[in-house]
């Protein structure tokens, strides 16, 4: 969605400018190879061109922030960005960053309390960001569209 690509854009210009950042980072380990060649630059991107990618990685120091970015429905990213942590350490690229703190983020342009609270449990750092623009942008959805789904009172069960 180019909204979202523009959400994240925006948001790592104003908070990580001048830090290396990697967008669309693909996540796990290189696939294994059958006639390709594993030295081969190429051929390694093009294995791992299937692989899942997170939103946007920002390289250390001082932390490893792994963000996963969304204009709305961020209860669904939640367990998203979950999976893409637990591929992180078999990435190749990992190995440089392996000793400094990993920082998850959840960026929504929408807030949502239910969202808030699955970050909270899951200990991912929840950052609800309006960009300047999100009123061109809510003006081609409907009303009921511009909001998270009501969620009333949230009452975790004890499981």
């Amino acid at each position: 969605m180019p909204a979202e690509t523009r959400l994240l854009s925006e948001y790592l210009a104003e908070h990580y400018f001048g830090r290396e950042i990697h967008t669309h980072f693909r996540v796990g380990q290189t696939p294994p190879y059958t006639s390709a060649d594993p030295n081969d630059v190429g051929e390694v991107a093009a294995a791992r061109s299937a692989n899942r990618w997170v939103d946007a990685i920002v390289a250390p120091p001082p932390e490893l922030v792994v963000i996963e970015a969304t204009m709305w429905r961020a209860d669904q990213k939640v367990s998203q960005l979950q999976g893409y942590l637990l591929l992180l350490k078999s990435t190749p690229e990992y190995a440089a960053w392996a000793g400094y703190p990993v920082h998850p983020v959840l960026l929504t342009a929408q807030d949502d309390p239910v969202a808030h609270h699955l970050c909270d449990r899951a200990h991912i750092d929840y950052v609800f960001w309006e960009p300047p623009w999100i009123g061109e942008f809510h003006a081609v959805y409907s009303e009921r569209i511009r909001r998270a789904p009501h969620s009333g009172a949230i009452q975790p069960l004890d499981y």
